[in-house]
């Protein structure tokens, strides 16, 4: 659960891409930037995945846990401090009908991404979700003091 180990099971294969529809002669980066993918198109596809119950994601290789951030950093995203570009590979490890239905419903997180041809879905069998191999150090958090009925301390 907290994403330390690799896990294997069903779900899907989600790659989201920079969409292929560029004109070559476009020079406005404010129209260019419409074209590539962003954190904003790749944060509400995992999020979805989550809320549709998907029990572990990786994107790029990089598994997602509690502490997992995805943000914009120029050219790139930084998925746990690391920099990756498109396109982005997200595998989940879920019931591969409910996680694909998820995605492809009207009005979902990824309906704009399907119009536009910048999202495929797959659904497998079987494959590996990776291990999170980032810091688990934490600086302020520590042990809540619990009473002698089992009870957590809230000061």
């Amino acid at each position: 659960m907290a994403g330390l180990a690799a896990v294997r099971g069903p779900g899907v294969i989600v790659t989201i891409h920079d969409n292929p529809k560029l004109p070559p002669y476009e020079t406005d980066p404010d129209v260019i930037s419409d074209y590539l993918v962003h954190d904003t198109d790749i944060l509400p596809v995992v999020n979805e995945l989550f809320s549709s119950g998907a029990e572990a994601i990786s994107v790029n290789k990089e598994r997602l846990i509690a502490t997992s951030s995805i943000r914009c950093v120029g050219a790139t995203v930084l998925i746990n401090s690391v920099h990756v570009q498109s396109p982005f590979l997200i595998r989940a490890i879920g019931d591969p009908d409910v996680l694909e239905g998820t995605l492809k419903m009207r009005g979902g997180a990824a309906e704009d991404l399907f119009l536009l041809d910048m999202i495929t879905v797959t659904k497998v069998k079987d494959m590996v979700v990776p291990a999170y191999t980032g810091s688990t150090l934490l600086k302020f958090a520590r042990p809540a003091e619990a009473t002698e009925k089992g009870r957590v301390r809230l000061r």
